[in-house]
């Protein structure tokens, strides 16, 4: 499975690469690997938005390409607002420092449960650089409004102001107002989290990827030929 076309030299022994988006997968092709776009398949955890105080989920490594310093920024100020930030990163302490002087109220964890997706109001999607999509599919599988800055990933997932609000990459103003938009607006979040949530259940269910998966595991997985029977001359005495 490949996340970016850097990938191409990391796995350059790998008989067959995956890859989540079209673009990545022309980037490989590019550069003389063969290789197939598939998307691993997410369940469907839609639920409700929930009626409470903003909540904002980032799912993203602690690195300075995750642009998450600009986010505690972009939301230091706003009243009732809380974010969950999940990753795992050398950055991590630099942000819990960030986050307690700007004073926002944030909680840390490795990973994104179910729970955090059904707490969150809008989710967020802020790095520098973005070939996979899964944090994209992720959002529109939860059925959450989406922020996410102009990745290639981005650029083939969402339709601008549809299933999504696409904003410049590292634009500090640009999060702080979407973020206050979706906050302040909310038939514009639900709007864009029902088309996202449409968009996954018509592009990337699992009623739809999994035999697809299946069907490509079965055709590259072969089972070897039987052995041949050994034949003995046996004369009865």
């Amino acid at each position: 499975m490949c996340a970016s076309p850097e990938d191409a030299y990391r796995y350059r022994p790998g008989t067959h690469l995956v890859t989540g988006t079209r673009a990545c997968a022309s980037q490989l092709a590019a550069k003389g690997r063969t290789v197939i776009c598939l998307p691993m398949p997410l369940a469907d955890i839609a639920t409700p938005l929930p009626v409470a105080p903003p909540h904002l989920l980032v799912a993203a490594p602690f690195t300075r390409a995750s642009c998450l310093d600009l986010v505690l920024k972009a939301v230091a100020g706003i009243a009732d607002l809380t974010i969950t930030l999940a990753g795992q990163g050398a950055s991590k302490g630099d942000l819990e420092e960030l986050a307690q002087r700007l004073g926002v109220r944030s909680k840390f964890t490795k990973f994104a449960t179910a729970d955090d997706y059904r707490a969150a109001t809008l989710m967020l999607h802020p790095v520098r650089s973005d070939w996979e999509g899964s944090a994209i599919r992720a959002a529109h599988a939860a059925a959450r409004p989406l922020i996410a800055t102009a990745t290639e990933a981005a650029r083939e997932l969402i339709t601008p102001n549809e299933t999504g609000l696409m904003i410049p990459i590292a634009d500090v103003e640009a999060l702080a107002h979407s973020i206050r938009l979706l906050i302040e607006d909310r038939h514009l979040a639900e709007s864009l989290a029902r088309a996202g949530h449409e968009f996954h259940q018509r592009d990337f269910s699992q009623q739809l990827l999994n035999p697809r998966w299946q069907r490509y595991l079965g055709e590259i997985i072969k089972p070897p030929p039987a052995a041949p029977k050994e034949r003995f001359n046996v004369r009865k005495v």
